[in-house]
């Protein structure tokens, strides 16, 4: 005998000491647990929406590359097993360094880990290099929820002569690199 939650069929048989919230909850993480293993990305640019079942680096190239006030969205990997994939140069033919102009936003879709790792053997140098915008004031440019590991240089942010840069690194986990952020002023102002 089934029970109806909503739209869900729920199992009338299930225990009554289980809180009420528990079979929704297993049943929405079944189900969102077999959306993610694809993984995919989105370039989010005002009301239009790129989107790449291949990789970070496909996304920005549909979109015809990045420009200020874009949203890049990462969903993250799983692989049958329900294990974190990276995107990287041999899982998703990925192409490093993948360059954010000021004023981009990358960050992952939801709350499953997005990894982004240059794969052994590579030569991959950097992952993400931040670009600087020429004059005094720079648009923000944010990193958000990534692990990013196995290159020299994980993340670079640089600026020469009259440029500028301004980075948030919020929650991004660094693993394996050489450095994990190579930042340098040359003439130019870089706040981090």
């Amino acid at each position: 005998m089934w029970s109806t939650f909503g739209c869900m069929g729920i199992p009338s048989f299930l225990p009554s000491f289980l809180p009420s919230f528990l079979p929704r909850v297993l049943a929405l993480t079944l189900f969102m647990g077999a959306a993610q293993a694809q993984g995919y990305v989105e370039v989010v640019r005002g009301a239009t929406t790129y989107t790449s079942t291949i990789g970070i680096t496909d996304a920005i190239a549909q979109a015809g590359g990045l420009q200020a006030g874009d949203t890049v969205l990462i969903q993250g990997l799983l692989n049958g097993s329900g294990l974190p994939k990276a995107y990287s140069t041999s899982t998703r033919s990925e192409t490093f360094p993948i360059q954010i102009p000021s004023g981009v936003t990358v960050k992952a879709r939801d709350y499953v880990a997005v990894y982004v790792v240059a794969a052994a053997g590579s030569g991959v140098t950097t992952l993400f290099s931040l670009l600087a915008t020429p004059g005094g004031v720079a648009p923000v440019t944010r990193l958000e929820k990534l692990n990013v590991s196995g290159a020299v240089q994980a993340v670079v942010l640089q600026t020469g002569a009259n440029e500028a840069l301004t980075a948030i690194l919020d929650k991004v986990r660094f693993g394996r690199n050489n450095t994990a952020l190579y930042a340098v002023a040359q003439g130019g102002l870089l706040q981090v």
